[in-house]
């Protein structure tokens, strides 16, 4: 058959990514505890509660791009007064209006 070649070459990509999620999963648990918290959120895995961590989480950072997320992060929903009512804004362009 020859697709043979191909077939095991996936399943050594599939290996080699199983070794690497364990690896991950190990430096997590052992180096980074915040990561189980991060974890905890919906959708959230490893690597990306790992990369947040790594990356985004730096309070010495000095890149915009790492400040100006660590901003929008902090944006609490704002709130518009109707009456006696309060309701809460769900457009971000009326939150990040200047």
């Amino acid at each position: 058959m020859r697709f043979e070649p191909l077939l095991r070459e996936i399943e050594s990509l599939n290996e080699r990514i199983k070794e690497y999620d364990a690896r991950m999963e190990k430096i997590a648990r052992e180096s980074y505890p915040q990561v189980a918290l991060l974890k905890q959120v919906k959708g959230v895995g490893t690597q990306i509660a790992l990369t947040y961590v790594l990356t985004l989480d730096d309070p010495h950072s000095g890149s915009p791009r790492v400040a100006s997320v660590r901003m929008f992060s902090r944006i609490k929903p704002g709130r518009r007064d109707s009456g006696e009512s309060h309701r809460r804004c769900t457009s971000a362009k009326k939150e990040t209006a200047i």
